[in-house]
């Protein structure tokens, strides 16, 4: 009878050591996962602080009158990550096409493309907007030469977007009258400008807009 109950006694000092031990893992997972969830809680917060700052800074610097003052704020801004840091940085790209600051320009246009957080439709529209503004800039300064940039910003416009195919492929056309204009090349012996230009013209949706736009250059180049 005694070494049944020793027996029992064994077995429920057993049991309540397992699950004692079992329970202090139990309590030490609860314990990291509460730390996590605090962690990241603090985190989200932080976040959503530095944005709400950001904002308000962004922001006041829109109204400053001090240009200086105004530039330094959106370099600060610009540094660090998030929607403002684009932001920020699209209108210090602003700033200094207005100072005809075209190699800081560029830095800046390459900067944001080459964030790895963007979404698609966010490179296309900036990268659309880089290809127009250095073809503009290849024009009236042909002393310099953004020829591979630009071809570098249009090639980042995703095919896929219909959005974009239309700008896409004006900007190549574009990109061809620039290269013939610089080179003092013949417009009408050129088969890539030729193809491009009907492409352009036979689309079914391509906008008039365009169509319009690079007719007219089409006989201007032919005709003068």
């Amino acid at each position: 009878m005694n070494n049944n109950q020793e027996t029992k006694l064994n077995f429920l000092l057993s049991v309540k050591n397992f699950i004692r031990e079992k329970l202090k893992i139990i309590i030490s997972i609860c314990i990291i996962i509460f730390i996590l969830f605090l962690s990241f809680q603090i985190f989200s917060y932080y976040k959503v602080s530095q944005v709400q700052k950001d904002s308000i800074k962004f922001f006041n610097a829109k109204n400053l009158i001090d240009k200086e003052k105004y530039n330094d704020l959106m370099e600060e801004l610009s540094t660090k990550d998030g929607f403002y840091s684009i932001l920020s940085n699209l209108e210090l790209i602003k700033f200094n096409l207005l100072n005809k600051n075209f190699d800081l320009v560029l830095e800046l246009y390459q900067t944001i493309l080459n964030k790895n957080n963007l979404e698609k439709s966010y490179i296309s529209a900036i990268a659309t907007a880089a290809a127009y503004n250095f073809i503009d800039i290849q024009y009236n300064n042909e002393s310099m030469n953004f020829l591979s940039e630009i071809q570098n910003f249009i090639n980042l416009i995703d095919d896929n977007l219909e959005s974009y195919k239309d700008s896409k492929l004006e900007l190549k056309y574009l990109l061809a009258v620039t290269k013939i204009d610089l080179n003092n090349l013949s417009y009408s012996n050129d088969p890539e400008v030729s193809i491009l230009h009907n492409q352009i013209m036979e689309s079914e949706t391509t906008s008039e807009t365009i169509k319009e736009r690079v007719n007219k250059i089409h006989e201007f180049q032919l005709y003068n």
